[in-house]
């Protein structure tokens, strides 16, 4: 169990035990030494509990302390607490210092817990007469009804005087030590005599010893033996391999000379000799009589079996070039058709030059101005001159097309890709092709012994997630010259399941996606899994809106629960379009031309969220029952936590955030919120671990939630 600074502890057993009080005479205790009221070592203790106490001398009538005071808390002499004073801010103690304290020990009870109280004006420390029973997740008094230590602090029955035996004014009588001993100094006694030898320069416990028959005061001397040397009387070089190697040198001073690696002291190779001349080099002679040390680069038989020969294989797998006369054969052409807006696509054939220059050749009207991939992306500079990390098309990557108008790229001399291909899959989202010219649907298309791996599959405007083995929602089929985002709970070496058996359950016309709205590179999914319930037709449309701009549309059919929301991408189509923490607003078009607005507890957009959400016709769904704080989460957190407020009537509102003590300490919202529900958070970021309350307040009512900071 990790150790908190604070946290929500009950009070379980209390041991009043009147003992006699002892006081010291002292400095400040270094009880505290980052100044931060909390047990140094807590980190040490697996349990904890609380004390809010004032110290007395009338009773509890009025408190003692005063600014700069501390209590400590101890177990058998072990610091297990500290306090420091803090100002009261309101009820009957008002004004008045009191301490706040979290204790801390390794056993959950059972431990007796004694308090020192320092009184800074005195420069005293007084041991309390009051010992508790510690008991985890204990709570004792708070800041209206504080524990209350009581002493009289001109009451001792302690002589004061040094108590310390080896002092030379040592005090039989004393029974509580002030501070006043008084001691000799080193190597002497109290009565001022040398205790150990004199050094040769007649210093009492001095350094000083004899060298060559001189005093060297210091006592110190080099590893030459030279008084207060420095070394340089036998510097050298102690290498015994240096080509310079000293004997009679003691000290090494860094002038060691080595031979080069593979010769001796003399310059004489030690190696053989390659066919370069170099000692101990690996170059030699190929078959072609070409000497180098370049493996990678030795000469090599051509499919024309000649030794160096530059014949190849081409794309037919015929051995043309070199010495064969023949040219290689020609490959197809290839037509990508494009829409407006944003387009996932990826490549079932490619050139054998993959570059992006080749690849967007023909788009010289400039209607593509930008393609990103998962994680580069290339910009249209104009005149079709394109710059970014994108420079390449990969046979297994899907990649955003942007088209400020309908198109088509015309890609010449294009070869089909293996449908074999093998695609190293990372947790998270991924963004792949489809490599067949093809369409089959889902579940021919994804062997069954990867369907565990899958949280979803994305395309333009469509998705399938994973429910107990089967796939849901508006993406049945995937078709070449598409691109996906497989949604992995696990990292996969992935091929997709394209075999004779399964061409066997090809579609011949894919179905087509209706939509009303631009398709935007960001995109988030809502599943309305009520839909069966809002009086919705076939052929009838789900539309989702965001202040006015249409982000999203769906065409309803059976089986489909699931719209596609756009987000802003940062081009000029996407203008009004999603951005994080927007909420959309979704409506029913009815075939009649009627529209009818929905009404839900609805997500905020995140791009590429799957968001699952009721929506009604009416908004007599979604009140709030109740006025409360709900949904607080994470808690404990560091450094932001988020929370909930429903409301079911429209009232002004109050929202703060108080410490332990009950002070404000920020406020998050001040003025009228409607019936609903709204969503807060608060950035403890400059507040210290503890505990805090979130506070709301209407003029007749008010509520609180504890959370837990912990850094």
């Amino acid at each position: 169990m990790s150790i908190q600074k604070s946290k929500n502890i009950f009070l379980k057993f209390l041991i009043l035990l009147i003992i006699p009080m002892n006081i010291i005479l002292c400095d400040p205790p270094n009880w505290d030494e980052n100044g931060d009221g909390v047990l140094d070592n807590y980190n040490d203790y697996e349990f904890n509990g609380s004390i809010t106490a004032m110290i007395s001398s009338d009773e509890g009538s009025t408190s003692y302390a005063s600014e700069g005071d501390m209590i400590a808390v101890f177990v058998l002499g072990e610091q297990r607490g500290v306090g420091l004073t803090s100002l009261v801010p309101f009820g009957p103690y008002q004004g008045t210092y009191q301490f706040q304290m979290m204790m801390y020990s390794n056993q959950s009870s059972g431990e007796t817990l004694a308090f020192q109280y320092y009184d800074q004006s005195t420069s005293i420390i007084y041991d309390l007469s009051q010992t508790l029973e510690f008991t985890t997740n204990m709570i004792e008094g708070s800041a209206t009804e504080p524990f209350i230590f009581i002493f009289d602090p001109n009451t001792s029955d302690d002589v004061y005087g040094c108590t310390d035996m080896t002092a030379c004014n040592y005090n039989t009588e004393a029974t509580s030590n002030d501070g006043s001993c008084e001691y000799p100094s080193e190597n002497y006694n109290c009565e001022g005599d040398c205790i150990v030898n004199m050094d040769c320069s007649g210093i009492c416990g001095g350094p000083g010893i004899v060298i060559e028959d001189e005093c060297c005061i210091s006592g110190i001397t080099d590893i030459c033996g030279v008084c207060d040397g420095d070394n340089s009387t036998c510097l050298g070089c102690t290498d015994e391999d240096a080509c310079n190697y000293d004997s009679s040198a003691l000290a090494n001073d860094d002038s060691c000379v080595y031979p080069e690696t593979d010769y001796d002291c003399d310059g004489d190779c030690l190696l053989i000799l390659d066919c370069l001349g170099e000692c101990g080099g690996v170059a030699e002679y190929d078959q072609c009589d070409i000497c180098d040390s370049d493996l990678e680069n030795d000469c090599m038989q051509d499919c024309n079996g000649d030794w160096g020969g530059i014949a190849y294989l081409d794309n037919c797998n015929e051995c043309v070039g070199g010495n064969t006369n023949d040219e290689a054969c020609l490959g197809n052409n290839y037509i990508l058709p494009l829409h407006v807006g944003s387009n996932l696509v990826s490549f079932y054939s490619m050139p054998i030059d993959n570059s992006l220059d080749y690849f967007l050749s023909s788009n010289t009207n400039d209607y593509i101005y930008a393609v990103y991939g998962l994680t580069n992306s290339a910009i249209n500079l104009g005149d079709n001159l394109w710059q970014g990390s994108l420079d390449m098309f990969i046979d297994t990557e899907g990649y955003w097309f942007k088209s400020i108008n309908t198109t088509e790229i015309q890609i010449e001399n294009v070869w089909e890709v293996p449908n074999d291909l093998i695609y190293n899959l990372s947790s998270g989202a991924n963004l792949v092709s489809f490599p067949e010219d093809i369409t089959l649907p889902l579940e021919n298309a994804i062997s069954d012994i990867y369907i565990s791996n899958f949280d979803a599959i994305i395309g333009e405007s469509l998705i399938a997630i994973q429910s107990d083995g089967n796939w849901v929602g508006s993406l049945e089929e995937l078709s070449g010259g598409n691109a996906y985002y497989f949604i992995l709970n696990s990292a996969l070496e992935f091929t997709y399941t394209i075999d004779s058996l399964s061409l066997q359950n090809q579609i011949n016309i894919p179905n087509e996606v209706n939509k009303l709205h631009v398709q935007s590179s960001l995109q988030s999914f809502y599943f309305i899994d009520n839909i069966e319930l809002l009086n919705i037709e076939q052929g009838d449309w789900i539309l989702a809106y965001n202040n006015g701009t249409l982000v999203g549309s769906r065409r309803w059919s059976d089986n489909i629960k699931d719209i596609a929301v756009m987000g802003n991408d940062g081009s000029d189509y996407s203008i009004g379009f999603c951005n994080n923490d927007d909420t959309p607003k979704f409506k029913i078009l009815k075939k009649t031309g009627e529209y009818i607005d929905l009404y839900g507890d609805i997500p905020s957009w995140d791009n590429l969220e799957i968001n699952f959400i009721n929506l009604f016709t009416d908004n007599s769904g979604i009140i709030p029952l109740d006025f409360k704080i709900s949904n607080i989460y994470p808690n404990p957190f560091n450094p932001i936590t988020n929370f909930n407020l429903e409301l079911h009537t429209r009232e002004f509102i109050k929202i703060s955030i108080y410490d332990l003590n009950g002070k404000l300490i920020d406020s998050l919202f001040n003025g009228y919120l409607d019936k609903g529900m709204h969503s807060y958070s608060w950035d403890a970021s400059s507040f210290t671990s503890g505990i805090y309350f979130i506070s709301a307040n209407t003029p007749e009512r008010s509520i609180s939630q504890k959370i837990t900071l912990i850094k």
